[in-house]
């Protein structure tokens, strides 16, 4: 069973770096004897760049800068992110990282069509006690990931998800915006 988890897992990875994904999603974010906050948007992914849009703001990161533009106050920042930084924006660079130093156990979906892969952080000091990916086993389509923080648990709902052939440019450009140049 373990070597199926690897191979779903590294199927999994090596889908995220070769071909470039996109999904709608809704974000739910539920705290104890709290009603959760529910937040939709977008998501194309491609190796380590990204292009996110949630709450009225788009992000890019182009493999080395990140561009977030926010319509409402017309201002784009640009910077150059941590490592750290892009681990929070992007889940699944989340999940490869976290696998050296986790423990992994896999559990089948109740139709058996899909599978839960649970990473355990071996270290709880970053905070994040449970992070659980549900992946299509025909074809290791991500379907949820579920993250535990202490009495926080965020449900990140993928919807419509696909590989795609052309690629953003993993960049914004707003010429009349203000630019906050942060590099």
């Amino acid at each position: 069973m373990l070597l199926l988890l690897v191979t779903i897992l590294e199927t999994l990875f090596a889908n995220l770096q070769e071909k470039v994904f996109q999904s709608d999603f809704v974000i739910s974010i539920t705290e104890e004897a709290s009603q959760p906050l529910n937040i939709p948007g977008s998501v194309t992914l491609q190796a380590e760049k990204f292009a996110l849009t949630m709450f009225g703001i788009e992000a890019t990161y182009d493999g080395e800068n990140l561009y977030m533009y926010q319509a409402d106050a017309n201002e784009l920042t640009i910077s150059n992110p941590s490592k750290e930084e892009l681990l929070t924006a992007n889940p699944f660079a989340f999940a490869e990282d976290l696998t050296a130093n986790a423990n992994l156990t896999e559990r089948d979906s109740k139709d058996g069509a899909s599978t839960y892969v649970t990473l355990t952080p071996k270290d709880q000091s970053k905070g994040i006690s449970r992070f659980v990916v549900k992946l299509r086993k025909a074809d290791a389509m991500p379907l949820t990931v579920e993250m535990k923080e202490g009495n926080k648990t965020t449900l990140l709902t993928l919807k419509n998800s696909r590989f795609i052939d052309t690629p953003p440019t993993f960049t914004i450009t707003k010429e009349a915006a203000f630019i906050n140049d942060l590099r």
